[in-house]
């Protein structure tokens, strides 16, 4: 995995079913914001990891106006109809997953909550773009105010950054298993 782009850490080592990635988008709309999602690993019954897709969630408090992501946080990665999740897939295609949706919306297969912005980037990609901008700015689109994004570049220095006893499954600081270098200071 690309560390530049991707982190993987658990705050609590004992539990590794919930766990939380930084994406950083290299290219696109959201291109240089740190956002923080939370990946829970189903484990009860017949809806066990592999065989069931993890859930996915951006971090309270970032929120951004996107056609897969809705302003909850709930994302919508693709596994439901066009590429069904197997078995075979793992974290790392769950990575790769959330920073192709970061880089390429997809308009075709909407989060639950984001009708009105998939059809707007169906009918205008321009007028899209427009409104993510304006949301990055800390405007108000589509009846909600989102927050700017140095508003959530700063929150990754706070509300998403890893704890001081995270252990890094992936990306910078996997191999120090420390934060040290991601400009985090432990308070």
């Amino acid at each position: 995995m690309d560390a530049q782009v991707f982190s993987i850490w658990t705050d609590d080592p004992d539990n590794l079913l919930e766990l939380r990635i930084s994406v950083t988008a290299t290219e696109g709309l959201y291109k240089g914001i740190p956002l923080v999602f939370e990946i829970h690993i189903p484990s009860k019954d017949e809806a066990m990891y592999p065989n069931h897709q993890p859930e996915v969630n951006l971090v309270s408090g970032y929120k951004i106006i996107h056609p897969n992501i809705n302003y909850e946080g709930r994302v919508c990665l693709g596994y439901r109809r066009q590429n069904p999740w197997k078995a075979t897939m793992g974290l790392k295609t769950v990575a790769w997953s959330i920073l192709g949706v970061l880089h390429c919306p997809n308009a075709d297969n909407s989060q639950e909550g984001c009708s009105d912005i998939a059809k707007l980037m169906r009918e205008s990609e321009s007028r899209f773009q427009t409104e993510v901008q304006k949301g990055l700015k800390g405007g108000t689109c589509f009846g909600k105010t989102w927050p700017s994004k140095n508003a959530m570049i700063k929150l990754s220095s706070t509300k998403g950054k890893p704890s001081s006893k995270a252990f890094f499954l992936a990306g910078k600081n996997a191999k120090t298993n420390t934060t040290a270098d991601m400009g985090y200071t432990d308070s």
